[in-house]
């Protein structure tokens, strides 16, 4: 009996074997890392992430729009408040 016990593959199927039923086996709690990974979690996941990158690339297009309009706009000022004072 010692001799199995200090077997290191009966220590390392014992650790795999607490492991899973300390972290798969419960699927009752929805927190629980066997429902986290549940191929339809990781699914919905995947469809929620790619939406949502999705929006962020819409929004940072946009703000780069708004960006090189204010550069734009303020260019301008610049050249009229130039124009103005060569006038006067």
């Amino acid at each position: 009996m010692q001799k199995l016990i200090r077997n290191p593959i009966f220590r390392i199927v014992g650790v795999a074997v607490i492991l899973y039923y300390g972290l798969f086996y419960n699927k009752s709690m929805p927190d629980s890392l066997g429902n986290r990974l549940a191929p339809d979690k990781i699914k919905d996941n995947l469809v929620e992430i790619s939406s949502k990158s999705i929006n962020i690339i819409a929004n940072v297009k946009k703000a780069d729009e708004i960006k090189k309009s204010l550069a734009d706009k303020k260019l301008q000022d610049n050249k009229e408040g130039v124009e103005q004072q060569d006038g006067k």
